[in-house]
């Protein structure tokens, strides 16, 4: 894995570990909660939604640094996300900040350069598939029997 990828993991879980711990810091210092939703239930919400985040970004880090070119797109567009985060408060901008980074990494020359080396190839060759089908040999005229009334070509 080049350095690049490295980089953008590191700082994909660094962005991940932020969710969280902006999350423990808000419940700290939270002033007002509604009594109608009571501590226990905003807290278990809250650190609910923030690990249910960092585990989404921890996971595409970890899937989208692995060379796999799908995998690179949608970590891509999940880090593109991030900075809806900044609607829920202005104290998420330290886990939006590494987010944000690290996607310039995870294009980077030599990233591309890795995913290409270790990609699939992307579609099999049509021509190939004509000459050798799974299936044996093609027959082209395979209902050109006797008293069939749909004669391919006439």
């Amino acid at each position: 894995m080049p350095q690049s990828m490295r980089i953008s993991l590191t700082l994909q879980i660094l962005a991940a570990a932020a969710v969280l711990g902006c999350a423990v810091v808000h419940l700290l210092t939270v002033e007002g909660i509604d009594p109608a939703v009571g501590p226990v239930i905003y807290g278990i919400s809250t650190l609910g939604g923030a690990g249910t985040l960092s585990l989404a970004l921890v996971l595409s880090a970890l899937r989208g640094t692995s060379g796999s070119r799908r995998a690179r797109r949608t970590t891509t567009f999940l880090l593109a996300l991030t900075p809806l985060l900044l609607f829920f408060g202005a104290e998420l901008l330290i886990a939006v900040l590494p987010a944000v980074a690290a996607v310039a990494p995870l294009w980077a020359r030599s990233s591309s350069a890795y995913v290409r080396s270790t990609a699939d190839p992307a579609r099999p060759d049509l021509g190939r598939l004509m000459d050798s089908p799974p299936s044996g040999t093609r027959v082209p005229w395979a209902n050109s029997v006797p008293g069939n009334p749909h004669q391919p070509g006439i």
